[in-house]
């Protein structure tokens, strides 16, 4: 577990754009048991299949879990980290212009953006439960 938050550590203070490579270049550089990069992709892999699941279910617990066993699966393999690097710049870009847009509409925008996503949301968890059984 130290282990883990020394490496959440240093992803917070790395540059966007490489850190995820640079955590890769620093993986590489320790001595560790062989066994361990096998470990940390499937789990990563799990992670990715269990948000994958928990996609269907209405909330952002899905994001989550793929978002973190992407990064543990980036951590072992570098053309993973290589497209995490490639694709946090335009996240954060995009994340900044939504959030400007959010802070500048008004108030009865807002309540039709939620509204739609409460519909989009329900007939996700509808459409889901009906497949389901």
């Amino acid at each position: 577990m130290r282990i883990l938050k020394e490496e959440w550590k240093r992803l917070k203070q790395g540059k966007p754009g490489s850190r995820f490579r640079d955590l890769y270049q620093a993986r590489r550089k320790q001595r560790r048991h062989p066994w361990s990069r096998v470990l940390f992709i499937a789990a990563g892999v799990l992670l990715v299949a269990l948000g994958a699941v928990a996609g269907l279910i209405p909330g952002p617990g899905g994001v989550v879990f793929v978002a973190l066993g992407v990064a543990l699966i980036a951590r072992e393999i570098e053309s993973a980290a290589r497209a995490l690097d490639w694709c946090e710049p335009r996240l954060r870009r995009r994340w900044g212009r939504l959030r400007r847009w959010w802070a500048r509409s008004g108030i009865s925008t807002r309540i039709a953006v939620a509204l739609a996503g409460g519909l989009v949301l329900g007939a996700c968890g509808y459409l889901g439960y009906a497949w389901l059984y």
